[in-house]
């Protein structure tokens, strides 16, 4: 028996032209509702990290006093790139929405990223970081390390494309590069790398956190179309 994706997908503006077996389509369908759920809990984390900042709860913005502090642009970050998988799926404003969100992830990695090579210090972009709740661990407080920047670059990328509705392939590639960034950091502290003195160096150094939440947006960027790129021929392989 033959199930067309058209009758699971949850984006019906995007029909696929073949059937496929019914286990296929039913797998298609459980991917796209693991990114929402992957998508909502970066977008959870981010928001945790903000309220940390607002209500003076150190533990929700650094985990633990032997660790390294997420920054409010990496939160906001966080967010906008779950908002931009969840907008993504859908038709109208809500894409829209999307291409917003996206912006404001590239804009953060970008700005954050040309600050570090410039050499500059402390600007107007990281006067959301509040010194009194936990102390900086990177040259300038507030500011997401280069390793952070890159990974939002890449997590924007992958959510252009699946916004636009262009190139699916390039698309999950740069989400799993962006993946792969977030896990290194998680493994990183899994082994006991002490990624705060690395921070010293501006090139690594992002919190646990960030680096769950970056994981967490570029496995949903991937999963957010099951039915077009690599990932869709892993299915019809499968």
């Amino acid at each position: 028996m033959t199930t067309s994706v058209d009758q699971v997908r949850s984006d019906p503006d995007e029909p696929i032209p073949v059937d496929r077996p019914n286990h296929q389509a039913t797998t298609a369908l459980r991917l796209e509702r693991l990114a929402v759920v992957l998508a909502s809990a970066a977008v959870l984390i981010g928001a945790a990290v903000l309220v940390g900042y607002r209500f003076d709860e150190p533990a929700l913005v650094r985990l633990s006093p032997g660790l390294p502090p997420m920054c409010p642009n990496a939160a906001v970050g966080l967010m906008c790139g779950g908002v931009a998988v969840l907008a993504s799926r859908r038709p109208g404003r809500r894409r829209r929405l999307a291409g917003v969100a996206t912006v404001g992830l590239a804009a953060i990695g970008g700005v954050s990223l040309c600050l570090h090579i410039a050499g500059a210090g402390s600007t107007w972009f990281e006067a959301l970081f509040r010194d009194d709740v936990v102390a900086p661990t990177t040259p300038v407080g507030g500011r997401p390390v280069a390793e952070t920047c890159v990974a939002f670059l890449l997590l924007a990328g992958a959510l252009a494309t699946a916004t636009l509705r262009i190139r699916p392939v390039l698309g999950q590639a740069l989400g799993v590069a962006g993946t792969a960034v977030g896990l290194s950091a998680v493994v990183g502290y899994a082994v006991g790398v002490d990624r705060t003195s690395l921070g010293e160096s501006l090139v690594v150094g992002m919190a646990l956190h960030t680096g769950l939440g970056i994981a967490l947006v570029g496995a949903a960027a991937v999963l957010a179309r099951p039915d077009v790129g690599f990932v869709a021929q892993l299915l019809d392989g499968g």
